[in-house]
């Protein structure tokens, strides 16, 4: 037996001894990149994650240089993980890119030197961002807003503009700030539920009248302030004198009246008038003016200038004590041809300019025709001259 221990013994000890060389080895995949969110809109910064595995036997650190497609986002912090140890993630903050890009994280700066640089690159598939201006959620493509954010997308008129962006909710043709002033609703375009919409209807939160009822004080008071028969359809101009009056401030000019004679009104200039509402002070709650190009004013008397050359509906509406809403109307025509107008102005220098150079031209050629016929004349002259040089010799010798 004993025999026997000593030749294991010795059989051991002639068995060469192997000795296992650590491995240096990290490595990254591109199922372990994400996103801190799912929707990926363009200009929005977000965070994007790599997870840095140590497959090797030694502890290991590096960092991770992020890039989107081939552009460098920049590189993360430095990382360490332990051999056998927990997976380190790590981060980077970006934007987010318009159009369809990819995301490359690259290993770098590990220590001890990586041993196996096959698996220190991960690239994901394409991604590709929305566009969503406002920020709400919706793509532009399809969000009825794209300016404002509005994620219920609300659109009470169906008109396809939602109601954050759209100016008149119920499309009854009364802007959302105008039907406010009014005090009629501005999600429904028939306030009163009378059948008819608020925009035609003279009494919109009566339903038991739509069309305006002509109140006889009113046309009495004109008829009083300007001393002119309202039955008939003239031009009313105010005395120079006139008190509490526009022709007042416009030192006699045409003032005209709108259609139902609830407001007066004067042109100023090429595109601006004055306009002011014939409603006695303390008949009323509220008054608000509505110009056709998109502008108001709650003023009793108001000054207002048109864009641009075109006809634009001024629209009065009043709401009295009573809580009954009177509306009026007029067209009001701005004409393209106004010395006023730059455009025109240019138009008529530049004919000024081709007149006064026509007449340059026609004066110059009439000089010329003058100068030409005297020298016609001056050669008929001296040919007529030798003529009567031999008329007088032969008197001379007939004389003698």
């Amino acid at each position: 037996m004993k025999k026997i221990a000593i030749i294991f013994a010795i059989v051991v000890m002639s068995i060469p001894t192997f000795t296992f060389a650590a491995t240096a080895d990290l490595a990254v995949r591109a199922q372990d990149i994400r996103f801190s969110t799912d929707t990926l809109i363009a200009g929005d910064t977000i965070r994007v994650y790599a997870t840095v595995r140590n497959v090797g036997d030694i502890d290991m650190s590096g960092y991770v240089g992020f890039y989107a497609s081939s552009d460098l986002i920049g590189s993360s912090q430095i990382v360490t993980l332990v051999a056998d140890g927990e997976d380190e993630e790590t981060w980077i903050d970006f934007t987010v890119p318009s159009g369809s890009f990819n995301i490359r994280v690259d290993l770098k700066g590990t220590d001890p030197q990586d041993e196996n640089a096959s698996n220190n690159t991960a690239l994901t598939p394409l991604y590709t961002s929305i566009e969503d201006q406002d920020g709400d959620g919706i793509e532009d493509g399809a969000d009825n807003c794209i300016d404002i954010s509005n994620s219920n997308q609300k659109d009470t008129d169906g008109d396809g503009k939602g109601d954050a962006c759209d100016s008149d909710d119920d499309n009854d043709g009364l802007s959302d700030d105008f039907e406010n002033d009014l005090g009629t609703d501005s999600l429904v375009s028939d306030s009163d539920g009378d059948g008819v919409d608020d925009a035609q209807d003279y009494y919109p939160q009566d339903s038991s009248r739509t069309e305006k009822e002509i109140v006889q004080e009113i046309i009495d008071e004109v008829a009083e302030v300007f001393s002119v028969d309202t039955t008939d359809d003239v031009e009313v101009v105010a005395p120079v004198d006139a008190e509490k009056t526009l022709l007042a401030r416009t030192s006699g000019s045409q003032l005209n009246i709108s259609s139902n004679a609830a407001f007066i009104y004067v042109r100023g200039g090429w595109k601006t008038y004055e306009f002011e509402a014939l409603a006695v002070d303390g008949s009323y709650t509220t008054l608000g003016w509505d110009f056709g190009d998109s502008t108001s004013s709650a003023q009793k008397t108001v000054e207002h200038e048109f864009r641009s050359p075109g006809n634009y509906t001024v629209r009065l509406s009043v709401i009295d004590n009573e809580g009954n809403v009177l509306t009026d109307s007029q067209v009001i025509e701005i004409s393209f041809f106004h010395l006023k107008n730059p455009l025109v102005q240019l138009v008529v220098g530049a004919l000024i300019v081709l007149l006064l150079i026509s007449m340059l031209l026609i004066s110059r050629g009439k000089n010329e025709k003058v100068k030409k016929d005297i020298e016609s004349i001056e050669e008929v002259i001296k040919t007529l001259e030798p003529e009567k040089t031999n008329k007088k010799k032969k008197t001379k010798k007939s004389a003698k």
